[in-house]
Formats: C-alpha cells, structure tokens, sequence
C-alpha cells in the first residue's frame, strides 16, 4: 500500500504531477524520475510534488554510512538514512530550474527513543516510531517556503497546518481558492497582511495504533487526552513536554478540554486568555512554570 498524506490527495484538486514512492521506492530512484521530469520542461510552467519516504522504518540503508547494521542504534540508523536523503535533495534542487518555488514539508514526525517508557499500560510494538503518541516529535514538522532572491528570511512563530498550503500556492500563481477548502492563506510567504482573524487552535489525533488518543493547542499551551490521563504542557517554557502541569493548572486543562472536537464551553463557565496566563508567569506575576525539568 502506498503511504499517501492526505495533502497529496488534495493536490489531485490541481492536477499536479506526483512522484510518488509507490511500494517504498528509494528516493534515489524518485529523485532520478524529477531530474527526467525537469529537464524537459523548457519555460513551460510546471508543479511538481516529490514524495520521498525514505525516513519512514525500517531503519537499513547505505552500508557506507550505517556500519554493522546488526550494532548500530535505531538513532545511528535514523541519521544514516537522513544523510543519504539529504544527498538526494540536493541532487533534486540542484536539478531545479533558476527562480522556481520550493516548498519543503513532511506529513508528520517520528518517535525513535524518546519516549519508549512514557506509556507503561501501552507498549510500543516493535518497529512503531508514528501515529502512537500526541508529543511534539511525532506532531510538529518542518515547511520552507523558499525562492532564490525573492524571499527574505523570516520565521513565522504562528502554527500553520499542511491544508494551509495549498491554498498558498493558489495565492503564488494567482489563481483564486476553490470554494469550500481547507486551510488558511499563510500570508508570512507572500507579504501581506492577514484579511482576517488567523487560526489560534490545532486539533490532533491519533488512532492508528494502541488506543486513541487526541491533542488541542492553543498559544502555547497544550493539552493531550489518553488512555492513561490528560497531560497539560507550556510548550514555551517546556518545549520537550517533559512537566505535566495537568494537575497545577486545572484551569487551563478545563479550557483547553473545551476546544476538543464534541465538546462545549458551558455559557456560565468563568473565561480567561491562555496567553494572558503564560504573561504573567512570565513576567512575575504568578510563579514560574517549571524549566528542564526543575521546579524554579
């Protein structure tokens, strides 16, 4: 079965070729089909979407770069394969006609280590590293936008969605959004100013593997609901997620439990801003939260 994000099914909307890694096909062998693609294009405008799954397990790869697969760590075998798939991107962009859009993302993250222990009632099944977990690692992913000399650097701190793409790039080649899409303008790419209020909640879920489980952020605050409990992370002043301030900030659980999808904020339940919370501790005004994994 091929892995298909779910951005690639709504790139069909665009007609947009895409090379996929149909049954696991190396990327080295992708990115050979891009550079056939791209060498015939001329001045003909094209959008092209690479899909390289080579960093999904299991975790062999080049022996020059792993060793004795047999010894090394599934880490040591995780950055071997990056290593490899770093070359073949730069053979890709390399291939890549002066002045085109390039757009980096990934459909979501992977656990190695990290966390093997964090759910004791819940073990991991072996060569699972995705779809297992509600953290940062398995959630958050990178997405570049870039074009030589047109763009000038800038990080945008906001969260940003994959749907939040496509109707990007329908903005880049001036072509107006199809009704009814998913997904905001991210208007950090392009220069201008939001038209409107922009999205200030995620919603996550996970229920491929052991029991499901769900995730909303709001600002910085985080709250992931589980089989074994709910877990309350400030992911500013604890970005690995390693404090569970479930039981510190009820508060702010209650609120955030009331973002989940089927859920409801009662009319007489007392309001207050996430972020404004976050303000004072920050600034003194309440005490602090707790840092790399001290409390301060």
């Amino acid at each position: 079965r091929p892995h298909r994000p779910l951005l690639l099914t709504t790139l069909n909307l665009l007609n947009a070729p895409v090379l996929m890694t149909r049954n696991r096909r190396p990327a080295t062998t992708v990115v050979t089909e891009a550079q056939s693609f791209l060498s015939v294009q001329g001045q003909t405008p094209f959008f092209l979407v690479v899909q390289l799954a080579d960093l999904m397990p299991p975790y062999d790869g080049p022996s020059e770069l792993i060793g004795d697969q047999d010894v090394v760590d599934v880490e040591g075998r995780y950055t071997a394969k990056l290593q490899a798939l770093d070359a073949d991107i730069k053979r890709l962009i390399d291939a890549t006609p002066k002045g085109t859009w390039i757009i980096v993302t990934s459909d979501h993250g992977i656990a190695l280590s990290e966390r093997e222990a964090r759910y004791p009632n819940q073990p991991r099944a072996p060569g699972v590293y995705v779809g297992d977990t509600m953290y940062q690692e398995q959630l958050r992913v990178p997405l570049v936008f870039f074009k030589p000399r047109n763009l000038k650097p800038y990080t945008a701190l906001r969260p940003a969605r994959a749907y939040d793409i496509l109707p990007t790039v329908l903005k880049i080649i001036q072509e107006r959004a199809l009704e009814g899409m998913d997904g905001e303008l991210l208007h950090e790419v392009i220069g201008s100013a939001p038209e409107e209020d922009l999205l200030e909640v995620l919603v996550s879920e996970a229920n491929s593997v052991g029991e499901p489980m769900r995730a909303v952020r709001s600002g910085p605050w985080k709250l992931i609901e589980g089989p074994e409990g709910t877990e309350l992370y400030n992911l500013i002043m604890d970005p690995g997620e390693t404090m569970n301030l479930a039981s510190q900030s009820p508060e702010i659980a209650k609120e955030l439990s009331w973002l989940m999808p089927g859920s409801q904020r009662p009319a007489d339940a007392p309001k207050f801003s996430l972020d404004e919370t976050t303000r004072r501790r920050l600034d003194g005004e309440e005490g602090l939260l707790p840092v790399d994994g001290a409390v301060v």
